[in-house]
């Protein structure tokens, strides 16, 4: 089960979404499917309290020549396809072409 998680209350439907069991990939929440598998972890960083760790930091340096860009969170056929579980269903479902 998914949703699009648009307009005005997206924030306060994704906040009551995730509190009953559901994730969020982009702008789709959805619940796993599968009731043995955690391979869906549902995780919130408080950004003004994170402190990044010696192995963070030396993460981040390994990876310094990589180059991001921000984008809108508007899903689309090729990041749906590498998000997880939900990839087969969510494209199906949305008539996606894959």
């Amino acid at each position: 089960m998914f949703t699009h998680l648009v307009g005005d209350k997206a924030g306060d439907l994704n906040d009551l979404l995730t509190h009953g069991g559901f994730r969020r990939s982009q702008s789709i929440a959805y619940r796993p499917a599968c009731d043995q598998c955690r391979a869906c972890v549902s995780v919130r960083v408080v950004a003004n309290e994170f402190r990044s760790s010696r192995n963070f930091r030396k993460i981040l340096a390994r990876n310094a020549d990589i180059v991001g860009e921000q984008r809108s969170a508007v899903p689309t056929p090729s990041n749906i396809r590498y998000s997880g579980p939900i990839s087969t269903s969510a494209i199906a479902t949305a008539a996606w072409p894959t």
